[in-house]
């Protein structure tokens, strides 16, 4: 789904902590251009998989937000594509959800 990188920086200058432009606004600005890409690296090269989400960005009235399109979930991996470290890994006792 298409983004603009000038709104994603825009919503994460306006919602970061104060004081925080100072040092983080070059890695923003590098996120915000390039996440697109790194995700199409990642599908390209790994079996992980990215779907949209339906959560809206979290402070919708804030410059550059958007009611959907910007979070991802990874989809789920077969546990067989650890080899003989499938035996070590436990199931969580926790359920997991990440965006």
């Amino acid at each position: 789904m298409p983004d603009n990188p000038g709104a994603a920086l825009a919503y994460l200058r306006a919602t970061a902590p104060a004081g925080w432009r100072d040092t983080e606004d070059a890695l923003w600005a590098a996120f915000a251009a390039e996440a697109g890409l790194m995700l199409e690296f990642v599908e390209r090269h790994t079996p992980l998989r990215f779907s949209l989400t339906p959560e809206s960005d979290v402070w919708l009235d804030a410059p550059g937000a958007r009611q959907f399109g910007r979070m991802v979930s990874p989809g789920l991996l077969a546990k067989s594509l650890i080899g003989a470290h499938a035996k070590q890994l436990r199931t969580s006792t926790h359920p997991m959800i990440f965006t």
